[in-house]
């Protein structure tokens, strides 16, 4: 249960990277970017028509695109 939720919590961070990733892409018209929260570090890149946002879950690699 508590690994489900750090999980979760991991997931809701790269969707917020994801959002700030859009941000930084429509003002600045960077397409790559990287942030990190508690630790884990949340790498972006602007896909195409949309964001990646690619992090670490302990020995998983996780990605999440929107």
């Amino acid at each position: 249960m508590k690994h489900e939720m750090a999980s979760q919590k991991m997931q809701t961070h790269a969707a917020e990277v994801a959002f700030n990733g859009a941000l930084t892409y429509s003002r600045y018209g960077n397409q790559t970017g990287i942030q990190e929260i508690d630790g884990i570090v949340y790498e972006w890149s602007f896909e195409g028509v949309g964001i990646c946002v690619f992090y670490k879950n302990g020995e998983n690699h996780e990605e999440l695109c929107v």
